[in-house]
This record gives C-alpha cells, structure tokens and sequence, in this order.
C-alpha cells in the first residue's frame, strides 16, 4: 500500500495518514505512476522556491514604502535612474537593505520549519542538516574560495572574446551597486556570505533536490536542481551557466557526506571571496598569479580529502 500523495509505503493496514507527506486517508492500492510522482516533486520544489521568492518580494516591498516614506515623496522618481527611480532613492535604499535581507533570510528559515514542524517532522532531518566529517567544513569552505576565483578569471577571459559577456556583467553590477551601494561591509557580508548560503542550500539542495530524487533517477535530480539553481540566478547567461555548475559539484558533496553543512560552507567560501578582491589589486599580475596557485592549492586539497575521506552519518 502506498499514499496517492507522496507515493511513501504504508505501514499499517488501517493507516489513516502517510508518515511522510501527512496526508489524510492516504491509502490505495498502487503506487502513483512515475509521470505523477516527478509532477508532484516539481510542484513542491515550486512551492518552496514560491515561499522563498514571495518572502524576499514582501520584505523588499515593505521595505521600499518605507524609504519611499522616509523621502516624504520628494525626489523619488527619476526616468533616467534604474527601475525608473531616482539616486536619492537608491542611495537610502542601499543603506539597509541588506540587513533586511538577511532578516527576510531568517525569518524564511522560521517559516520552512513552521511548515515541517506543523506535520509531526522534524526540519532539520528532513533537509540533511546532520553530524558529518568536521574536516569536510573547512575542506569545503577552501574549495568554494578555489571556485570563486576560477569563475572570475574564466569570466574575465570570456568577456574579452564575447563582449556581451562583459556587458551581462556590468548590467549585474549596476543592480548590486543599487542595492547594495552605501550598504556596511558587516551587513553585506551578513546577508551574502552568511544568510545567502543557509538559505539557498536548504531551498536547491535540503528541499527541492531531495524531493526530487525521491521522484526520478538521481542525475536528473542533480540537473533539473542545478539548473533551477542556475536560472535563480539570472544576471546574465555567464551567471546562470557558472551557477548550475556549482549546483552540480554542491549535489556531489551532499551524496558524498549526506548533510548539508559542507554544501553550505562551499557556497559562503564561494560568496566571501568576491570581498577579498576589493582590498586587492587586480590588475597587478603578482597578484592575479597568487590568486591562481591559491586556487590550485585550495582545489587539490579539496580534492584528495574528498575522494580519502569518510562520511560520518547520524544515527
């Protein structure tokens, strides 16, 4: 016997709710055919992403009435200016916004756990936050510095050939730059390198690819994830390509060490290096060639602990 919703065994002959999914007479006499189980994990994953994009369009939005109050309606529009609104606007707008995001972060991840919590599960089991080799952590964390470096010189390559590259690339900048222009050093490193890689490894890789494998054969798990991760991240063809190929290794360290904390500190190793560059300069070869051995070093560690080392799963 299996539920007609998640399509879980049923233990019990009279089981009146599945375990798994909670569902109410949750019994019948086959399992769900494999086209309606990969539909039902797609729409879950949805309706995670949904929570997740809703909460960020509520806060930005509450957030923006009040800049826009705070203006007391002078100067805010602006034809010329991004999104139609004006610098003076922009300018308060980035003096905060990150400690909002971090918070709108934080109180998603209260939501999330609302939701399991509320069906008799328990939220950190279910999205892989488990005891695992405590080396994997800083392993992890130095390959995601590796990776970021990598990125940038592939990219900074890639722009001189392709100039549209180049432009993705500034138009990205110039979002960030409204967004995040007067922001603090400590609230951007909150929000981006701290908040950014809890969130979004419990939504692609905790939530949304652990339904999915349940639901199809694992590789097109691992894909279809990586590149949802991707397109969530569309600031240009480059960002989405770079961001699926992480998706990809970040679902290979999640098999390996079956917990999320090493996915975790690849991806706030990846998203604390972008700070390291601007204390550097990067346009002296000296250094840009540091940075290539430090991301050589940094990759064949990561490599040979990955492939010598042991997961430790939680009883």
């Amino acid at each position: 016997m299996y539920c007609r919703y998640c399509g879980s065994p049923l233990h019990f002959e009279n089981q009146q709710f599945c375990s798994v999914c909670g569902a109410g007479v949750a019994q019948t006499g086959k399992k769900p055919s494999k086209v309606g189980a990969f539909i039902l994990s797609v729409l879950k994953g949805a309706g995670f992403y949904a929570m997740f994009y809703g909460m960020i369009m509520l806060m930005q939005s509450v957030y923006s009435a009040v800049v826009a109050g705070s203006l007391g309606g002078l100067d805010i529009l602006d034809s010329a200016g991004y999104m139609g609104l004006s610098d003076a606007y922009w300018n308060m707008f980035s003096k905060s916004y990150a400690y909002v995001m971090f918070f709108s972060y934080i109180l998603l991840a209260v939501v999330y756990w609302i939701v399991f919590a509320a069906r008799g599960k328990s939220f950190t089991s279910e999205i892989g936050l488990k005891r695992t080799q405590f080396a994997s952590v800083p392993a992890a964390f130095g390959f995601g510095v590796a990776l970021q470096i990598v990125v940038v010189f592939i990219i900074s390559y890639i722009s001189v050939a392709i100039p549209s590259i180049a432009e993705e690339a500034a138009e990205t900048e110039k979002v960030y730059e409204c967004m995040f222009g007067n922001a603090s050093t400590l609230s951007m490193y909150l929000a981006t390198a701290v908040a950014t890689p809890v969130i979004e490894e419990i939504l692609f890789r905790g939530l949304i690819y652990t339904r999915m494998k349940k639901a199809m054969p694992q590789i097109a798990a691992m894909l279809l994830s990586a590149i949802w991760f991707g397109v969530a991240h569309s600031g240009g063809i480059h960002q989405i390509v770079y961001a699926a190929a992480l998706g990809i290794i970040m679902v290979l360290l999640y098999e390996k060490y079956q917990s999320l904390w090493p996915c975790i500190f690849l991806h706030a190793g990846f998203n604390s290096t972008s700070f390291l560059y601007d204390y550097l300069d990067m346009n002296a070869p000296i250094v840009n060639w540091m940075l290539l051995a430090l991301s050589i070093g940094f990759t064949l560690v990561f490599v040979a602990y990955f492939f010598m080392s042991k997961p430790v799963y939680e009883d």
